[in-house]
């Protein structure tokens, strides 16, 4: 192995290969095809990425340079590159299953319904090679099928993350002075939404109760308001009373 530098401005370990025996995966370190070593993701906190590089000069001898700096992460380009990301994974699996499937189909149709091996005649040899090739086709294509869903599912969990944050940029918070206690108020912040109903609204808070349960809010944070099943806040345009 050549000398390893540890670059902590980069967040690179230099000097390392894929399958050089090496447990690098125990520093919290990913494999990065396109700068050819071991990297550490932007997400992981600068404090972290200097401990770990201490623990790998300690352990390997590696020299440590350059300083551990927080790396700003747009949180919409990180959910998109997600979301491009496993909607390809999600089209290359479900391409896969297809084909897999379709192979299985292809042999299948070559044996005769209700067929049995003929223990002894020349053909017992391809019909066992046909039936093994079946199942390993079968089994493939529904772990196929099985690995497009969960990538189309994450995928899909990324375009809400960017839709949910472009509502919230949007969204206008409802004039405290409007509401008032027993209305339902819509909160949304930057991991959820949600609707409460209203206990009492204070000068800078809005409290809500609900079996057992209590807590409170920012008034900035409520978005929508409705009264008796009508929506208050934001007010209906034209077309949509006339709509509805």
């Amino acid at each position: 192995m050549s000398a390893i530098t540890v670059d902590l401005t980069a967040r690179t370990v230099s000097g390392t290969a894929k399958d050089d025996g090496v447990n690098w995966r125990r520093y919290g370190l990913v494999w990065s095809r396109r700068q050819g070593c071991w990297v550490w993701a932007r997400t992981i906190r600068p404090e972290t990425v200097a401990q770990r590089a201490r623990q790998i000069a300690a352990d390997h001898g590696a020299e440590v340079i350059g300083t551990a700096e927080a790396v700003d992460i747009d949180p919409d380009e990180r959910d998109a590159a997600i979301l491009a990301r496993h909607e390809r994974r999600a089209e290359n699996a479900e391409t896969e299953a297809d084909a897999r499937y379709a192979a299985v189909r292809s042999t299948m149709d070559m044996i005769p319904m209700g067929q049995p091996i003929l223990v002894g005649h020349h053909s017992e040899g391809r019909h066992r090679r046909d039936l093994a090739r079946m199942d390993t086709n079968m089994r493939r294509s529904i772990e196929a099928d099985q690995r497009a869903k969960d990538d189309q599912r994450l995928a899909d969990g990324a375009a809400r993350r960017i839709a949910h944050r472009a509502t919230l940029a949007a969204a206008v918070p409802v004039p405290v002075e409007m509401i008032q206690p027993g209305d339902e108020v819509l909160r949304m912040t930057a991991a959820r939404r949600r609707t409460y109903t209203v206990h009492k609204v204070n000068r800078t808070t809005i409290a809500w109760a609900w079996q057992g349960c209590s807590g409170s809010f920012k008034h900035a944070e409520a978005v929508e308001l409705h009264r008796d099943g009508v929506q208050l806040w934001p007010a209906p345009t034209a077309v949509e009373s006339v709509t509805a």
